[in-house]
């Protein structure tokens, strides 16, 4: 799956995948600061809903609801 993120005067970012289907699947990846898109990849995750938020400098600025089938 690609994610595509726009950073602004970031010191640090990652995204954080949190299961909202009671399955306690999560992850989180550091993404690269001077680039706009990472892929990652969802096979060792369960079917169900999933949150995806980015962090940046300690703050949550955006998030997702995924559906995993």
């Amino acid at each position: 799956m690609n994610v595509n993120y726009n950073l602004v005067e970031a010191n640090s970012a990652s995204l954080i995948i949190v299961s909202q289907s009671g399955n306690n699947s999560t992850g989180t990846y550091n993404v690269d600061l001077n680039a706009t898109q990472t892929t990652i990849n969802l096979i060792n995750y369960l079917p169900g809903l999933y949150t995806i938020a980015l962090i940046v400098n300690g703050e949550v600025v955006d998030s997702e609801t995924l559906i995993k089938q």
